[in-house]
């Protein structure tokens, strides 16, 4: 499989980011995951808005363009020969010139993008249904994390 990173395109072990990355340190970025029919990504330009909707809002410095980014989405699944995939692309704000919490200008955005072949659910799921259950641990309605489709997902692990 091949893994795009910051306009590289690299086989899966190759692909790698700082360990000083305040994704992976703070769980400070956003993802979006998509779909592929046939080669096409469903609603890719409102998956891809949202993004950069987020990524202003939470001062991300984006490196490209949402143009650029749907065609480095397009060009993976081309590498991967996938027509039917699960997409998910990954910005984080980078890695801190000082790693500490505050957010400098200088700090160029992570963007990683991992196209799979997509794994369809068992039909039994669909035509029988699954048990859930309620959680009894609570999202806070004070934090800002639902708002966005960010990295911080202990909340919905925990859960």
């Amino acid at each position: 499989m091949k893994i795009y990173i910051n306009g590289d395109i690299l086989d899966e072990p190759e692909a790698k980011i700082s360990v000083f990355d305040r994704g992976f340190l703070y769980g400070d970025g956003i993802f979006e995951t998509m779909r592929s029919y046939n080669g096409a990504v469903f609603r890719i330009r409102d998956h891809l808005d949202r993004l950069y909707s987020s990524m202003k809002e939470l001062k991300i410095r984006q490196r490209l363009s949402n143009r650029e980014l749907e065609k480095a989405v397009y060009n993976l699944l081309l590498v991967n020969k996938l027509n039917d995939a699960s997409i998910r692309v990954t910005v984080s704000r980078g890695v801190s010139e000082n790693r500490a919490f505050n957010i400098s200008k200088n700090e160029a955005a992570n963007t990683v993008i991992v196209a799979q072949k997509f794994l369809a659910r068992p039909s039994k799921f669909y035509n029988e249904g699954i048990k859930i259950d309620i959680s009894r641990y609570r999202r806070s309605s004070r934090s800002l994390l639902p708002k966005f489709k960010a990295l911080n997902y202990l909340e919905s692990i925990i859960a």
